[in-house]
C-alpha cells in the first residue's frame, strides 16, 4: 500500500489538491494486503511469497484468467478479490471477530508488528531468536542499519522481535 500512498499523494499534489492530498498521507487509515498476507499465511507458506500476483493463483481467487497483470484495473480486480479471500481467512483463523467492527481489526493486521521466530541475517541466520546470545542483539542493536527505527530501512517487525526476545530474558 505504502507505493500505491505515495503515488495518490504525488498525483494529488500535482493536481493541487491538497486535501486529498492530506487524506492520504496518514499511512495508519490504509490496509496493505501485502502486509496481512504476511501475518495471516506466515506459517503456511514456507516459501514466504506474499505478492498480490503471486497469491492470486496460489489462492487461485476468483478473477478472470485472462485478465492482464501490472495494470491499474486488473490489480485492483485482484486486490479486491485478495481482500475478501484474507478476511474469509483471517476470520477462519481467529484473527477477526465478526461480532466487532472490522476496520480497527484489519488495520491492526496490517499494522502491528509480525514478530518473526527466526534471525533473517549474518552470523546468526537462520537461528531461532531464543538461541541467538543476548550479546549479539544488545550489538545488533546498535550496530545494524535494519534496527534503528532513524533509518527509512529499517525493519519494525525486526525490532518488536528482538524487543520481545530480549524483554523475555529480564
Amino acid at each position: 500500500a505504502e507505493y500505491d500512498r505515495q503515488v495518490l499523494i504525488y498525483r494529488a499534489a500535482r493536481a493541487n489538491d491538497l486535501e486529498l492530498a492530506e487524506l492520504f498521507s496518514d499511512p495508519h487509515k490504509w490496509l496493505c494486503t501485502w502486509r496481512m498476507s504476511q501475518r495471516i499465511y506466515q506459517h503456511t507458506y514456507k516459501d514466504q511469497l506474499y505478492g498480490q500476483n503471486y497469491l492470486r493463483y496460489k489462492l487461485d481467487l476468483d478473477v478472470p484468467a485472462d485478465m492482464g497483470v501490472h495494470r491499474a484495473g486488473a490489480d485492483v480486480q485482484v486486490c479486491g478479490k485478495l481482500l475478501e479471500r484474507l478476511m474469509v481467512d483471517a476470520l477462519e483463523q481467529g484473527m477477526l471477530d465478526i461480532t466487532q467492527p472490522l476496520a480497527p481489526q484489519m488495520l491492526s493486521l496490517t499494522h502491528d508488528p509480525i514478530l518473526v521466530s527466526v534471525w533473517p541475517m549474518g552470523k546468526y541466520r537462520d537461528q531461532p531468536l531464543e538461541k541467538i546470545p543476548t550479546d549479539y542483539f544488545l550489538w545488533a542493536l546498535d550496530n545494524l542499519s535494519v534496527l534503528n527505527e532513524k533509518n527509512p530501512g529499517h525493519s519494525r517487525d525486526l525490532i518488536a522481535s528482538v524487543t520481545v526476545e530480549l524483554e523475555k530474558r529480564l
